[in-house]
């Protein structure tokens, strides 16, 4: 859903992405707020869509019925 679902390239992309930040949030901001980690995921794909409902590199199809 991050990349769009129509771009390989850009799942591979997203999953890459989601994984690092899973993994840094998860050694910096553990100390500070417990559990961060597992929910860094839900928050970056929550902030996609609100920014771009059809994914970082998904493509915007109109029909015009």
């Amino acid at each position: 859903m991050i990349a769009g679902l129509d771009s390989l390239g850009g799942i591979v992309v997203g999953g890459v992405f989601l994984g690092l930040a899973e993994q840094v949030a998860s050694k910096i901001l553990d100390p500070y707020l417990p559990g961060i980690g597992r929910d860094i995921a839900f928050f970056i794909l929550l902030l996609v869509l609100l920014v771009k409902p059809y994914g970082l590199f998904g493509s915007e199809r109109i029909e015009r019925l």
